[in-house]
């Protein structure tokens, strides 16, 4: 995006942010560049999108998508997996006679529920994902040129047609 008021531009884009109870996950602010990194509810992506375009021109746009469903279904059957695993140890744990056995399984159990525990967190993050976009916003001053670079602007034009006529 370039606009001429960048200062301007990026306080609104803020407020912009936080209307549609986005997070601003980072931010820069330099004399000729705005950069965020903004994570917003999937539901609002495209009516921010549509109002950050109306104080500064949008000069390249891409959306992209990653589609996790099909990562979250095979999460989701090893994480009740591992809960049936770790609920027949639990089982046999009751039942086990020997110490050797009792150590066995216990050794088991927790190696059966460090995996849930690892399986259930990815889970977690892919659902968050699922339920929030990313959005990667540069605003760039649109700098107005001076009377020496409008002279040197047309100037360049003509000395372009001297070479040049279409």
């Amino acid at each position: 995006m370039k606009t001429h008021k960048l200062k301007d531009s990026s306080e609104k884009s803020i407020a912009l942010v936080h209307s549609h109870q986005g997070i601003l996950q980072s931010s820069t602010l330099t004399e000729d560049v705005y950069q965020a990194t903004i994570k917003v509810p999937s539901s609002s992506l495209e009516p921010l999108m549509e109002e950050l375009s109306s104080f500064a021109k949008v000069t390249r746009k891409s959306v992209s998508q990653n589609d996790v469903t099909r990562q979250t279904r095979d999460l989701q059957a090893e994480v009740q997996n591992k809960i049936a695993l770790r609920n027949r140890l639990r089982e046999l744990l009751k039942q086990a006679t020997k110490v050797s056995d009792v150590l066995e399984i216990e050794k088991k159990l927790a190696n059966a529920q460090t995996e849930l525990d690892q399986l259930t967190g990815t889970l977690k993050s892919l659902r968050s994902q699922v339920s929030s976009s990313t959005l990667s916003l540069n605003i760039e001053r649109d700098r107005l040129p001076g009377p020496l670079g409008l002279v040197t602007k047309s100037s360049s034009w003509l000395v372009g047609k001297l070479f040049y006529l279409n």
